[in-house]
């Protein structure tokens, strides 16, 4: 997040908000993980939100089983098992850039979220002051008339 963003906020506001940012960001080690693991059904895919490929990588390691398994179509399985794994390769190189655009995004809902907690807290607050000044002027009335 940019410094001016950040610099509109106050220190709680600050500690809160990274707070959310981290709790609701993907992390780089889990994508990782999963896509070195489990990679080949596209389990990184849906943790990192991507689930229409995530579903094609799925598919593509499903019919590759059950053609492996079958022997009828040996030659399509081993190339489908051939494209799901340079495309989990490639994804390896892609997992950083698409964590960082996730954070953004969520950067982004989370500071928006906080100012709109901070303009309601902002209206509710000059009709919690008018209600004061109300009572302030009832209680100094009141005890005007007891003297």
């Amino acid at each position: 997040m940019d410094f001016a963003r950040k610099h509109l906020m106050t220190d709680r506001e600050l500690i809160s908000f990274e707070s959310e940012v981290n709790r609701r960001s993907k992390n780089v080690v889990v994508a990782y993980l999963l896509a070195i693991f489990l990679g080949s059904i596209g389990a990184h895919r849906y943790y990192l939100k991507k689930i229409g490929t995530g579903i094609v990588m799925t598919l593509l390691a499903v019919f590759g089983w059950m053609l492996f398994v079958s022997i009828l179509g040996m030659e399509i399985a081993i190339l489908l098992f051939f494209i799901d794994g340079i495309w989990v390769i490639v994804d390896l190189f892609l997992i950083p850039s698409i964590v960082n655009k996730d954070r953004t995004n969520v950067e982004n809902e989370v500071f928006a979220q906080i100012m709109a907690e901070r303009s309601m807290a902002n209206q509710a607050q000059p009709a919690q002051n008018a209600d004061d000044a109300q009572q302030t002027q009832a209680t100094t009335n009141t005890e005007s008339e007891n003297k």
